[in-house]
C-alpha cells in the first residue's frame, strides 16, 4: 500500500486529522486497550467491539481527507466509498474485530496521519472483496452513471428492500406470500393482467382509491399489525397544532383507540397523500411535510416517519428523519405491481423499529420510563417520565430537542438529535463547568447515547437530490443567495455529504417552540423553512446522534413567573450564572433566550431562583472560528452578532436585556400578566426582531434601542 499512498502525502498534509478523532479516542480507549488477540475468542466480535469499529469508520468518513484520497478500486472516485462499504458490510454481516485492531491501536495512540490512513487501506484490502459493488459517491451537482434508468431501478430496489422486503418480515406467513403471488399472476380473473391493475380505479378519484385500499386490506388472509384509515373531516383528527384532514393513514391494531374517532396524531404511523392527477412534486412534498411536522410535534422522540403519495398512477415512498427527507423515486404502480404491493403491505407489517417509532422510552398504558446508568455507577436506574414534555420542537430538519420532567425524582431528561460534536460538547462543557464550581447551571446525572442517522440509513445509497428554489430568503445573512429546498429522491452516500439544514439556530427553526416564526409566516413559507436544507456550504456528512442528557435540578419556564420581583430575580441569577461560567470556566454561552432561562427551587440550586441552561452552542473562549459563527435565537441575538462581528460576552448581556423586553412588552400580553389580553395590539413592532434578513433585524433593533425609539416598545 505504500505505492498507493506515495502520491497522497500532500493530501494528508493539507487535510490533517487534527483533533477530529479525539472524541472517539477518549470514549473507546478502554475498550481498545482491553482487547487480547491471543485468547480463543479473539476471532469473535462482541456487540461492544462491533460498535467501536462502526464508530471509528463513521468518524473516518467525516474527515475531508477521506473524500480526497484515492480509492483502491478504479471504479470509485475516492476512499470514502470504500469506508462506506465497510460500514454497510459490518451493519449487514458483522465483523472480525481482529481485522480492525491494528487500525484501532494506531488511532488510540495518536499515530501519524500517514500511518492511520495506510492502515485504513490495509483493512479495505483485507476485508473487502476485490469485486465488491460500492455505490459511487455522488454530489448534488453532477451524477456519473452508466445508465440513468438502470441506476434508478437499482436504487429503488435498495430502498424498497430495506423498508418493505417481504422476506425480512418474520410475521409474514407462507400463506400471505402465496396470496401475493396469486393476485399478481393468477390466470383466472387476475387483479393484474400483466399490463395494469384491473381493479385500480380509472379515473383514480380520492374515494375510489380509498375504496381500493380498503378492499385490499380486507382481503388479506392474515391479521396485519397495522391498518389503513382515512379522515373525512378535520374534526376526525386531534392533538395537532393545525386542523388537518389526511387522505390515508396507518395505525396499529393493538392501539386501544385504533377504531375510535376522532384519531390522534400521537397514534399515526404512516401518512399517505393522494392526488387524482399528476401534481407538482414540490407541492406534494410540502403537503406531506406539513403532516410529518405534526407527527414529530405529537411524537417528539420519533426516529423517522414513513410517508407516500399517489398522484395519478405514480407512487413515491418517502422517509423523513431529522437530517431530511429521502425517497425511493417515483414509479408507476401498473408497471411495477410487485413493488407497489410490497410497499403498501409492508406498511401494515412493520415492527416499531421499521416504523421509526421510539423504542428507547418504555410505554405501559399511561406510564413512560427509561433505564439509565448514572455516571460512575454500574447499576441501572429506572426513571419515570411525565407524559407531557416541558418543551419540544416543531421543525423537521433540526435537533428535535424535547425535555421531560421525571416523576418522584428531581431530574429533567433532554432528548436531542445533535451533531456528535455538539452532543459531546454540551456534555463536556457541563462537566467541566461543574468541576470548576460554576453555580446556576445544570448538573449531569447520565448521558446515554441511543442511535444515529447513519445507523438508521445504513445500507442505503443516494442518487442526485431534488432541488427546489425557495421563494423567499427568510432569515438569511445579507447578500446570501436563496437557499434551495433539497430532498433526496434516491438514497446515497450523498445524503451524508450534503443533506441537512444549517446548524442549530444559524437560522431559526420554523415552527419550533424556540421561535415565533412558525406562528407568523405563511403556511407555505413555514413548511419551506422546515424542510429546507442547504447544499452550498455543507461538505461533510451531516451526521446526527440521538441521545439524552439526564440533568438536575428540574425547573419551570421563566414565563411562569408569579410577580415582577420573581422575574427580575430569575434573570439576575441567570446573569450571575453566565458570569460564573465565563470567569470560572472560560465558557461563553452564546444562546441566551427566554427558553434557556428557567425558574428553580432554591433548595436544589444553591439558593438561586434562576438557572441558565442549554450549552449546545457554548464554547470555550479562544475558539475564534466558532465565535464568528452566527448563533442564537433570532429575536434575542445581539446587533453585533447579526452584523457578523465576533461573539463576545457583551452580546450575551445584550440578549439578557432583550429577554426582559420581550417578556415585558410581548409575552405579558399572551399570559395576561397585569394586563387584559383581549386588549392586545394586533400588530407588534417587535415582529421586526425576527422577520427579514439579519441586516433588517439588526437595523430594527438599533432603531428601537435609540432614545427616540425605545419608548415605542414600552407603549
Amino acid at each position: 500500500m505504500e505505492s498507493l499512498l506515495a502520491d497522497s502525502y500532500k493530501t494528508i498534509d493539507n487535510q490533517p486529522i487534527g483533533t477530529e478523532l479525539d472524541y472517539f479516542r477518549d470514549r473507546f480507549q478502554a475498550t481498545i486497550q482491553s482487547y487480547n488477540p491471543t485468547v480463543k475468542t479473539a476471532e469473535e466480535s462482541t456487540t461492544e467491539q462491533k460498535d467501536v469499529v462502526l464508530k471509528l469508520l463513521q468518524s473516518l468518513l467525516s474527515l475531508p481527507a477521506a473524500f480526497s484520497l484515492p480509492s483502491i478500486s478504479p471504479q470509485h472516485d475516492n476512499l470514502a466509498v470504500e469506508i462506506f462499504n465497510l460500514i454497510s458490510r459490518i451493519s449487514n454481516d458483522g465483523c472480525v474485530y481482529k481485522d480492525y485492531h491494528d487500525l484501532l491501536e494506531l488511532v488510540a495512540r495518536k499515530a501519524l496521519d500517514t500511518e492511520i490512513w495506510n492502515a485504513v487501506y490495509s483493512v479495505i484490502k483485507q476485508v473487502l472483496p476485490a469485486t465488491s459493488f460500492v455505490p459511487q459517491v455522488l454530489t448534488a451537482i453532477a451524477v456519473v452513471t452508466s445508465s440513468a434508468s438502470q441506476q434508478g431501478s437499482e436504487l429503488k430496489t435498495i430502498f424498497c428492500e430495506k423498508f418493505y422486503s417481504m422476506s425480512s418480515r418474520n410475521k409474514l406467513s407462507e400463506t400471505l406470500m402465496d396470496f401475493f403471488t396469486n393476485i399478481l399472476i393468477k390466470k383466472s380473473g387476475p387483479l393484474h393482467n400483466g399490463v395494469e391493475w384491473t381493479t385500480f380505479p380509472n379515473p383514480p378519484t380520492e374515494k375510489a382509491v380509498w375504496d381500493w385500499f380498503d378492499t385490499f386490506q380486507s382481503n388479506l388472509p392474515i391479521k396485519t399489525r397495522g391498518i389503513y384509515y382515512r379522515t373525512s373531516s378535520t374534526k376526525e383528527l386531534t392533538g395537532g397544532e393545525s386542523k388537518r384532514q389526511l387522505d390515508i393513514i396507518v395505525k396499529l391494531r393493538d392501539n386501544s383507540s385504533v377504531d375510535s374517532v376522532p384519531y390522534n396524531w400521537e397514534d399515526i404511523c404512516v401518512i399517505g397523500e393522494h392526488k387524482q392527477s399528476q401534481t407538482s412534486l414540490k407541492d406534494l412534498l410540502l403537503q406531506l411535510g406539513r403532516y410529518v411536522r405534526e407527527v414529530f410535534i405529537a411524537q417528539p422522540t420519533r426516529r423517522f416517519i414513513h410517508g407516500f403519495f399517489i398522484h395519478g398512477t405514480s407512487l413515491e415512498l418517502w422517509v423523513f428523519d431529522r437530517s431530511g427527507p429521502y425517497s425511493s423515486g417515483s414509479f408507476d404502480i401498473h408497471k411495477e405491481p410487485e413493488r407497489f404491493i410490497h410497499a403498501i403491505a409492508g406498511y401494515l407489517l412493520m415492527d416499531d423499529e421499521d416504523l421509526g417509532l421510539d423504542t428507547y422510552i418504555k410505554r405501559n398504558l399511561d406510564q413512560m420510563s427509561i433505564s439509565i446508568k448514572p455516571i460512575g455507577k454500574n447499576k441501572k436506574k429506572k426513571l419515570l417520565l411525565d407524559r407531557i414534555p416541558l418543551s419540544k420542537q416543531g421543525a423537521i430538519v433540526c435537533r428535535g430537542t424535547s425535555c421531560y420532567k421525571t416523576i418522584n425524582t428531581k431530574f429533567v431528561v433532554k432528548f436531542s438529535w445533535a451533531a456528535p460534536k455538539h452532543l459531546s460538547s454540551e456534555l463536556d462543557l457541563l462537566e467541566y463547568a461543574n468541576d470548576k464550581g460554576v453555580k446556576g447551571i445544570p448538573r449531569v446525572f447520565a448521558y446515554p447515547q441511543i442511535t444515529t442517522i447513519g445507523d438508521l440509513r445504513a445500507g442505503l445509497t443516494f442518487d442526485r437530490p431534488y432541488n427546489f428554489k425557495s421563494a423567499s430568503n427568510i432569515g438569511s445573512p445579507p447578500g446570501s443567495p436563496p437557499l434551495p429546498l433539497t430532498s433526496y429522491a434516491h438514497v446515497s452516500l450523498a445524503s451524508r455529504i450534503l443533506a441537512g439544514s444549517p446548524t442549530k439556530k444559524d437560522l431559526p427553526e420554523a415552527g419550533s417552540e424556540e421561535s415565533p416564526l412558525g406562528r407568523t409566516r405563511s403556511k407555505t413559507q413555514k413548511e419551506e423553512i422546515a424542510l429546507k436544507t442547504s447544499t452550498h456550504d455543507i461538505f461533510i456528512p451531516k451526521q446526527r446522534e440521538f441521545g439524552c442528557l439526564v440533568l438536575s435540578p428540574p425547573g419551570k419556564p421563566i414565563l411562569q413567573f408569579e410577580s415582577i420581583k420573581v422575574l427580575l430575580k430569575v434573570l439576575l441569577d441567570a446573569i450571575t450564572a453566565h458570569k460564573s461560567l465565563l470567569i470560572e470556566a472560560n465558557i461563553l454561552h452564546r444562546d441566551v433566550s427566554e427558553n434557556n432561562i428557567i425558574q428553580t427551587d432554591p433548595q436544589d440550586n444553591d439558593g438561586r431562583l434562576g438557572m441558565l441552561i442549554d450549552l449546545d452552542l457554548a464554547t470555550k473562549i479562544g475558539d475564534t472560528a466558532v465565535l464568528k459563527h452566527l448563533t442564537g435565537t433570532m429575536q434575542f441575538m445581539g446587533i453585533g452578532v447579526l452584523l457578523g462581528y465576533e461573539h463576545t460576552y457583551r452580546h450575551d448581556l445584550e440578549s439578557f436585556f432583550y429577554v426582559l423586553l420581550w417578556i415585558s412588552a410581548h409575552r405579558s400580553w399572551e399570559i395576561g400578566f397585569e394586563c387584559d389580553s383581549t386588549q392586545r395590539p394586533q400588530n407588534s413592532i417587535l415582529k421586526k426582531w425576527y422577520t427579514g434578513n439579519f441586516t433588517d433585524i439588526a437595523q430594527a433593533k438599533r432603531s428601537h434601542m435609540h432614545a427616540d425609539g425605545f419608548e415605542d416598545i414600552l407603549i
